[in-house]
């Protein structure tokens, strides 16, 4: 065991520089240098002849890509925790975008700029949610489109002149249906692609016998929402971009 200890401690000087190695040896007496010395000789006469094994401590591990069941549990918990947030909450929804294009941030005060990096994460939040919006009701489209009486025999056609491959269309159509049928997913915070993504798992978690609480909590209709923009652009940034035109 002791001379584990002072391998290990052999072993913590070899971080130190040549330099630091030898202000340390001012606090030694001439005659413990001398012996230090001796000591020095005979390991590394010694470690001449020990066998020097390569060891990699850095051994790369391989980053896992999460799998759906992981990705579910997460979107499950962001889902709880939002829809709790708005449920204790009984005001009208604005869904409001509001920003500047080209301002001058060095000109700003402290609170202008706080004000104005809010609007950007409240505009954030507002384009999510009106993005699902607007694809589930492009899903509605689709929908109608593909099994109503009058166009049913022309979808393929539909789809060519829409320019929109059927296999795209029927996500469309998927998360129409899965929207209709929980309209709260929309504030849920969670993207068109991770939706599709889970889709599966996610209904049938959705619709299980265990799971029914959340069912309700889902299928409940969303409050009245009150969608706003306001963006301005400097005249400045218009030129840029007529320029990059």
């Amino acid at each position: 065991m002791s001379s584990l200890f002072v391998a290990k401690h052999l072993k913590s000087i070899s971080i130190y520089a040549e330099s630091e190695i030898l202000q340390g040896l001012t606090e030694f007496s001439p005659g413990e240098i001398k012996q230090l010395r001796k000591i020095a000789q005979r390991l590394t006469s010694a470690l001449q002849s020990v066998d020097k094994i390569k060891i990699n401590t850095r051994q790369k591990v391989k980053k896992q890509n999460p799998t759906k069941k992981d990705v579910l549990a997460q979107v499950i918990l962001k889902i709880e925790k939002v829809l709790t947030e708005y449920e204790i909450s009984d005001k009208i929804d604005n869904w409001r975008i509001s920003f500047q294009v080209g301002v001058n941030y060095e000109e700003l005060s402290i609170d202008e700029i706080v004000s104005l990096h809010k609007d950007f994460l409240t505009s954030t939040i507002s384009v999510d949610k009106i993005r699902l919006l607007l694809f589930s009701e492009r899903g509605r489209l689709y929908n109608n489109l593909k099994f109503s009486e009058k166009w049913n025999r022309q979808w393929c056609e539909l789809c060519q002149k829409m320019n929109v491959c059927p296999h795209t269309a029927n996500r469309y159509i998927d998360f129409y249906h899965i929207a209709n049928a929980f309209p709260r997913l929309l504030i849920c915070a969670i993207n068109f692609e991770t939706i599709m993504w889970i889709y599966t798992e996610l209904s049938n978690y959705i619709f299980a016998t265990e799971n029914q609480q959340l069912n309700i909590r889902l299928r409940a209709p969303l409050r009245c929402a009150f969608i706003s923009t306001h963006m301005e652009v400097s005249a400045k940034m218009l030129n840029i971009i007529y320029k990059l035109c």
